[in-house]
């Protein structure tokens, strides 16, 4: 099995990692058992932070189904992946339909001596970048007040910033977990109501 230490260091810096291992020995948590230790689960709480700043669908709420423990690193590590993931598919898609903007923002990206997490959060705001410069020009194209394909919105759905974005019009709009009523609340509000 590899030790926390190794999991941990490619998304973050050595001086993340240090305080980590630091906490750890203050709270007489071994570096192995950091993961899955409820008393370290906290630390990971910044790190989710910013992956939530980059996707709000990575949730940094507790699980609903009432499992206890440790959940943050287990989150963290989904949520890297999925962002990740939708990064390398526009990246792709940009340098297929729109090479000119991808040369002039992500190809010149410097991502080297950066964790993981810092390379991830650069690539976001490049294709944020990207993605303004795009609906940038699509809004001075000539006749940009015409109808557009139905192909052709879907595309610029796709390409808009996410701060601009609202994912109840995406076709795949998903809700990221279900709710769930707390029951013995829903009971007191009933009461209020009286």
């Amino acid at each position: 099995m590899l030790s926390a230490y190794n999991l941990m260091f490619p998304y973050f810096t050595q001086e993340e990692v240090a305080r980590f291992r630091q906490i750890c020995s203050l709270q007489n948590v071994s570096l192995n058992r950091a993961l899955c230790s409820t008393k370290i689960d906290v630390l990971w709480e910044p790190f989710l932070n910013r992956l939530h700043k980059l996707d709000p669908y990575v949730s940094i709420k507790p699980p609903y189904n009432g499992r206890q423990g440790p959940w943050r690193y287990e989150r963290f590590v989904l949520g890297y992946e999925k962002i990740s993931s939708k990064q390398a598919h526009e990246i792709a898609y940009f340098k297929e339909q729109h090479p000119h903007l991808a040369q002039e923002f992500l190809d010149t990206i410097d991502i080297t001596g950066l964790s993981l997490l810092q390379q991830l959060e650069k690539t976001h705001v490049a294709l944020e970048k990207v993605k303004m410069a795009l609906s940038k020009a699509q809004a001075q194209a000539p006749g940009a007040g015409a109808a557009l394909p139905e192909t052709e919105v879907k595309s610029l759905l796709f390409q808009m910033p996410l701060i601009t974005q609202r994912p109840e019009e995406s076709k795949d709009f998903t809700l990221p977990e279900p709710l769930k009523i707390d029951e013995e609340l829903l009971s007191e509000l009933e009461k209020l109501k009286l």
